[in-house]
């Protein structure tokens, strides 16, 4: 179990320094912070909040700009990633992602709530 703990740890340090190793960009960065815990009918509830607030943080780019595609695309990929990475004993999750900037993507999953 400690090398398990172990493993989890070192993978988090990784991410964290890629994460602090990123070199800012003029196109947007989502950061997103989420609570995955199931409701009282034990499924996640969250894809009402993202498509609301994925669209809302849309229309302040104009259309067909590089920084309205980049953030369409991280959307489109952090959606993909909850419906099909997100374990079941995740309750909270951390994804960064710029695809204008070389694709960038890093997503954690906590077992603690956020």
């Amino acid at each position: 179990m400690a090398q398990s703990g172990a493993a989890e740890s070192n993978t988090l340090e990784k991410i964290i320094d890629r994460l602090a190793a990123f070199e800012p960009v003029s196109l947007p960065v989502i950061s997103l912070y989420l609570n995955a815990q199931s409701n009282e009918h034990g499924r996640q509830d969250f894809e009402r909040f993202l498509r609301k607030e994925f669209s809302e943080r849309a229309r302040t780019f104009k259309a067909h700009t590089p920084e309205r595609e980049s953030f369409d695309r991280d959307a489109e990929r952090i959606n993909e990633y909850l419906a099909n990475e997100l374990r079941p004993e995740t309750h909270g999750a951390a994804i960064f992602a710029c695809a204008g900037a070389g694709g960038f993507f890093e997503a954690i999953q906590l077992t603690a709530p956020i």
